[in-house]
């Protein structure tokens, strides 16, 4: 629908978005970044706004890299003992 210019919420068929809601269409399209939370193949993202809705083109969304890691025992160790 090229004559669409409202500003719709954004959801994705697997994971979650961010951000949800878009800035406006404009002849029925619109360009802008968002997150997808969860990796997988055959994700869509889904624009809803009242009655209009429309959904993109399948994609794959490839799991990004640890940003950190973070390591705990839960207990002190000893220095030469087992972990428990």
């Amino acid at each position: 629908m090229t004559s669409y210019t409202g500003t719709p919420t954004l959801s994705v068929s697997t994971g979650t978005i961010s951000s949800t809601t878009s800035g406006v269409f404009s002849s029925g399209a619109w360009t802008g970044m968002v997150k997808v939370n969860s990796g997988g193949s055959g994700v869509t993202i889904t624009a809803t706004d009242g009655s209009h809705s429309g959904t993109s083109n399948s994609f794959t969304v490839n799991p990004g890299g640890a940003t950190s890691l973070v390591l705990s025992s839960g207990n002190s160790q000893i220095a030469g003992t087992a972990f428990l």
